[in-house]
This record gives structure tokens, sequence and C-alpha cells, in this order.
């Protein structure tokens, strides 16, 4: 269950870090 909670985590912050990336580009 915490893995699968840090997996999420961590899929919510990359998906974050590249829609604020591409935001930033545009």
């Amino acid at each position: 269950l915490i893995c699968l909670l840090g997996a999420y985590l961590l899929a919510g912050t990359v998906y974050r870090f590249l829609f604020l990336g591409v935001r930033g580009v545009e």
C-alpha cells in the first residue's frame, strides 16, 4: 500500500512538473 501511495505521489509530481514545463515554454 505504501509503495502504491508513493508511486501515486511520484506520478502526480511528474505530471505537475511536465504541465508547468509546457506552460512555461509556451
